[in-house]
């Protein structure tokens, strides 16, 4: 086997581990030495810069995981509220379920000295653009459309964020698939 091959295996045995150990644990118990008992690899700074790279591919598999779900709820050729709908419901069942991977994307801050690679801000914008695509078709302006979904996805992230920190309960007694359909019977009616 050659050693680029080797190379790619460990690197995905790293990233594994890290996904392992992230999903379990949190971001916050994610440390080299962690890592190394997890893996059993010792030279992971051979593969890797730093850990947030790691992170950063972690990332990946996570924004791959919602990407997935978002196609999926499309594909069921549902009515455009009942779409975004249902996508913020599995959004939010994503949240809970996964909580420590959700947490590591959306509220963890990398600490690279660059703004994000390119790569990863491309792998955000392909796993929203079906969103974007989906109401584009719905309201033939993709300026629109585009808005429309950073003001849903800024909605699910505040409702998500306070969710999570406990303090919705200071704003309503409501829960969140309730606050969710009003948002969408607001927006869709």
């Amino acid at each position: 086997m050659g050693h680029y091959k080797k190379s790619e295996q460990t690197k995905k045995r790293i990233i594994a581990a890290a996904f392992d150990l992230i999903s379990s644990d949190g971001h916050k118990s994610f440390t080299k030495r962690a890592l190394v008992e997890k893996s059993n690899i010792h030279g992971i700074y051979n593969h890797f810069s730093c850990l947030d790279e790691i992170i950063l591919e972690v990332n990946k598999i996570t924004l791959d995981k919602i990407s997935s779900m978002i196609k999926e709820v499309i594909l069921q050729d549902l009515d455009i509220k009942k779409t975004i709908s249902l996508i913020c419901y599995e959004f939010l069942e994503f949240s809970q379920n996964h909580t420590n991977l959700w947490k590591l994307l959306f509220i963890y801050r990398v600490k690279m000295d660059d703004d994000l690679p390119e790569w990863v801000q491309n792998h955000i914008q392909e796993v929203f653009a079906p969103i974007v695509i989906f109401l584009a078709k719905h309201y033939q302006d993709e300026v629109k459309a585009r808005d429309l979904g950073a003001v849903i996805w800024s909605f699910m992230h505040g409702l998500l964020i306070l969710k999570m920190n406990n303090k919705l309960v200071t704003v309503t007694n409501s829960n969140e698939k309730k606050l969710i359909d009003i948002f969408i019977d607001e927006i869709f009616s």
